[in-house]
Protein backbone atom coordinates (compact mmCIF):
# COMPACT_ATOMS: atom_id res chain seq x y z
CA UNK A 1 0.00 0.00 0.00
CA UNK A 2 2.80 2.35 0.47
CA UNK A 3 4.41 2.23 -2.68
CA UNK A 4 0.70 2.59 -3.91
CA UNK A 5 -0.46 5.52 -2.37
CA UNK A 6 2.65 6.88 -0.45
CA UNK A 7 1.32 5.99 2.87
CA UNK A 8 2.53 4.00 5.76
CA UNK A 9 -0.69 3.35 8.14
CA UNK A 10 -0.33 2.14 11.77
CA UNK A 11 -2.85 -0.45 11.06
CA UNK A 12 -4.58 -1.74 7.56
CA UNK A 13 -7.41 -4.34 7.00
CA UNK A 14 -7.84 -6.36 3.91
CA UNK A 15 -11.20 -8.60 3.47
CA UNK A 16 -11.61 -11.63 1.28
CA UNK A 17 -10.17 -10.12 -1.62
CA UNK A 18 -6.87 -10.80 -0.68
CA UNK A 19 -7.93 -14.78 -1.06
CA UNK A 20 -9.95 -14.24 -4.13
CA UNK A 21 -13.10 -14.68 -2.30
CA UNK A 22 -11.99 -17.48 0.43
CA UNK A 23 -12.93 -16.63 3.87
CA UNK A 24 -10.06 -15.18 4.85
CA UNK A 25 -8.71 -11.65 5.97
CA UNK A 26 -5.54 -9.77 7.62
CA UNK A 27 -3.97 -7.37 10.04
CA UNK A 28 -1.22 -5.69 8.73
CA UNK A 29 0.91 -2.56 10.15
CA UNK A 30 3.82 -1.36 12.14
CA UNK A 31 5.59 -3.94 14.21
CA UNK A 32 4.89 -1.70 17.59
CA UNK A 33 1.43 -1.70 17.29
CA UNK A 34 0.48 -5.35 16.15
CA UNK A 35 2.94 -6.44 19.38
CA UNK A 36 0.07 -4.89 21.05
CA UNK A 37 -1.71 -8.12 20.16
CA UNK A 38 1.34 -10.51 20.61
CA UNK A 39 1.28 -13.21 23.26
CA UNK A 40 4.02 -11.31 25.05
CA UNK A 41 1.87 -8.87 26.22
CA UNK A 42 -0.04 -9.50 29.50
CA UNK A 43 -3.22 -7.32 28.69
CA UNK A 44 -3.39 -7.82 25.25
CA UNK A 45 -5.76 -6.93 22.31
CA UNK A 46 -7.08 -9.91 21.15
CA UNK A 47 -8.78 -11.19 17.38
CA UNK A 48 -11.21 -13.70 16.93
CA UNK A 49 -13.11 -15.50 14.66
CA UNK A 50 -14.74 -18.62 13.42
CA UNK A 51 -15.16 -17.71 9.90
CA UNK A 52 -11.63 -16.73 9.43
CA UNK A 53 -9.93 -19.43 11.35
CA UNK A 54 -6.81 -20.27 9.12
CA UNK A 55 -8.08 -22.72 6.77
CA UNK A 56 -5.23 -24.06 4.77
CA UNK A 57 -7.01 -23.53 1.32
CA UNK A 58 -7.65 -20.43 2.52
CA UNK A 59 -4.18 -19.31 3.62
CA UNK A 60 -3.08 -20.95 0.22
CA UNK A 61 -5.67 -18.80 -2.21
CA UNK A 62 -4.25 -15.53 -0.43
CA UNK A 63 -0.95 -16.80 -0.79
CA UNK A 64 -1.22 -16.92 -4.31
CA UNK A 65 -3.60 -13.79 -4.82
CA UNK A 66 -1.24 -11.82 -2.93
CA UNK A 67 1.96 -13.08 -4.55
CA UNK A 68 -0.08 -12.50 -8.00
CA UNK A 69 -0.85 -8.60 -7.06
CA UNK A 70 2.72 -7.98 -6.06
CA UNK A 71 4.22 -9.90 -9.33
CA UNK A 72 2.05 -7.93 -11.57
CA UNK A 73 1.07 -4.73 -9.64
CA UNK A 74 2.27 -1.89 -12.21
CA UNK A 75 -0.01 -3.55 -14.76
CA UNK A 76 -3.07 -4.75 -12.48
CA UNK A 77 -3.97 -1.14 -10.42
CA UNK A 78 -3.59 1.38 -13.27
CA UNK A 79 -5.75 -1.19 -15.17
CA UNK A 80 -8.52 -1.33 -12.17
CA UNK A 81 -8.45 2.21 -12.07
CA UNK A 82 -8.84 3.02 -15.77
CA UNK A 83 -12.03 0.13 -15.71
CA UNK A 84 -12.94 2.34 -12.42
CA UNK A 85 -13.35 5.63 -14.48
CA UNK A 86 -14.05 4.63 -17.59
CA UNK A 87 -17.39 3.10 -15.15
CA UNK A 88 -18.21 6.05 -13.42
CA UNK A 89 -18.03 8.36 -16.38
CA UNK A 90 -20.24 6.26 -18.28
CA UNK A 91 -23.01 5.87 -16.00
CA UNK A 92 -23.04 9.26 -15.20
CA UNK A 93 -23.21 10.17 -18.64
CA UNK A 94 -25.80 7.34 -19.32
CA UNK A 95 -28.00 8.83 -16.73
CA UNK A 96 -27.67 12.21 -17.18
CA UNK A 97 -27.83 12.32 -21.22
CA UNK A 98 -31.53 10.52 -20.13
CA UNK A 99 -32.56 13.38 -18.27
CA UNK A 100 -32.04 11.98 -14.79
CA UNK A 101 -29.25 13.73 -12.19
CA UNK A 102 -26.31 11.44 -11.28
CA UNK A 103 -22.98 11.41 -9.74
CA UNK A 104 -20.93 8.66 -8.93
CA UNK A 105 -18.49 8.62 -6.27
CA UNK A 106 -14.92 7.09 -6.31
CA UNK A 107 -13.45 9.02 -8.12
CA UNK A 108 -9.61 9.85 -7.39
CA UNK A 109 -8.20 12.02 -5.30
CA UNK A 110 -5.06 13.68 -3.51
CA UNK A 111 -4.01 10.43 -1.76
CA UNK A 112 -5.92 7.60 -3.84
CA UNK A 113 -5.48 8.74 -7.37
CA UNK A 114 -7.44 5.65 -9.17
CA UNK A 115 -10.14 3.41 -8.10
CA UNK A 116 -12.00 0.14 -8.87
CA UNK A 117 -14.88 1.13 -6.84
CA UNK A 118 -17.73 3.29 -7.66
CA UNK A 119 -21.45 4.15 -6.42
CA UNK A 120 -24.42 5.90 -7.97
CA UNK A 121 -26.15 8.67 -6.39
CA UNK A 122 -28.93 10.53 -7.33
CA UNK A 123 -28.28 14.71 -5.80
CA UNK A 124 -31.72 16.74 -6.19
CA UNK A 125 -29.60 19.84 -6.87
CA UNK A 126 -27.48 20.09 -9.85
CA UNK A 127 -23.52 20.13 -9.48
CA UNK A 128 -24.24 18.98 -5.87
CA UNK A 129 -20.47 18.18 -4.30
CA UNK A 130 -21.25 14.68 -2.83
CA UNK A 131 -18.03 14.63 -0.47
CA UNK A 132 -18.91 12.81 2.41
CA UNK A 133 -20.82 9.68 3.43
CA UNK A 134 -23.33 11.73 5.11
CA UNK A 135 -23.86 13.37 2.57
CA UNK A 136 -24.89 11.12 -0.17
CA UNK A 137 -26.92 8.52 2.89
CA UNK A 138 -29.22 12.25 3.12
CA UNK A 139 -32.64 12.15 1.48
CA UNK A 140 -32.67 16.10 1.90
CA UNK A 141 -30.03 16.00 -0.47
CA UNK A 142 -29.87 12.82 -2.81
CA UNK A 143 -32.79 10.54 -3.86
CA UNK A 144 -31.97 7.87 -1.34
CA UNK A 145 -34.83 5.80 -2.34
CA UNK A 146 -33.77 5.64 -6.17
CA UNK A 147 -30.18 4.90 -5.50
CA UNK A 148 -30.74 1.82 -3.08
CA UNK A 149 -34.30 0.14 -3.53
CA UNK A 150 -34.94 1.14 -7.36
CA UNK A 151 -32.14 1.16 -9.41
CA UNK A 152 -30.64 -2.19 -8.23
CA UNK A 153 -34.14 -3.97 -9.35
CA UNK A 154 -34.53 -2.19 -12.19
CA UNK A 155 -30.81 -3.34 -12.96
CA UNK A 156 -31.94 -6.70 -12.43
CA UNK A 157 -34.12 -6.56 -15.16
CA UNK A 158 -31.58 -5.36 -17.38
CA UNK A 159 -29.47 -8.64 -16.30
CA UNK A 160 -27.02 -5.88 -14.53
CA UNK A 161 -26.47 -6.91 -10.94
CA UNK A 162 -25.31 -4.27 -8.14
CA UNK A 163 -25.65 -4.46 -4.42
CA UNK A 164 -27.24 -0.69 -3.08
CA UNK A 165 -26.16 0.80 -6.66
CA UNK A 166 -22.40 -0.17 -6.06
CA UNK A 167 -20.25 -1.72 -7.26
CA UNK A 168 -16.36 -2.48 -8.37
CA UNK A 169 -14.09 -3.65 -11.33
CA UNK A 170 -12.16 -6.60 -11.51
CA UNK A 171 -9.17 -7.47 -14.13
CA UNK A 172 -11.59 -9.96 -16.00
CA UNK A 173 -13.56 -6.79 -16.44
CA UNK A 174 -13.25 -5.11 -20.10
CA UNK A 175 -14.34 -1.96 -21.95
CA UNK A 176 -17.20 -4.27 -23.41
CA UNK A 177 -18.40 -4.96 -19.75
CA UNK A 178 -18.50 -0.64 -19.30
CA UNK A 179 -20.66 -0.46 -22.46
CA UNK A 180 -22.98 -3.55 -21.07
CA UNK A 181 -23.65 -1.34 -17.80
CA UNK A 182 -23.68 2.20 -19.75
CA UNK A 183 -26.36 0.80 -22.44
CA UNK A 184 -28.30 -0.91 -19.20
CA UNK A 185 -28.23 2.45 -17.15
CA UNK A 186 -29.51 4.26 -20.27
CA UNK A 187 -32.31 1.76 -20.82
CA UNK A 188 -33.04 2.07 -17.47
CA UNK A 189 -32.76 5.79 -17.16
CA UNK A 190 -35.62 5.83 -19.99
CA UNK A 191 -37.94 3.58 -18.42
CA UNK A 192 -37.48 6.22 -14.98
CA UNK A 193 -37.25 9.36 -16.35
CA UNK A 194 -40.89 10.46 -17.13
CA UNK A 195 -40.53 9.62 -13.08
CA UNK A 196 -38.07 11.13 -11.46
CA UNK A 197 -36.43 13.36 -14.48
CA UNK A 198 -34.16 16.24 -13.50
Amino acid sequence: MGRLYDVEPDLATFGKTIGGGMPVSAVAGRADVLELAGKSQEQRVRFSGGTYSAHPAAMLAARTVMNHLTDHETEIYPQLAELGQAIRVAVENAFTEEGIRAQCTGYGNDVLTGSSLFRIHFPYQPGAELTSPDQVSDPALCDTTLAERVLPLALLLEDVYLLLAHGGVATAHTAADVETLEAACRRVARRLQPHVGS
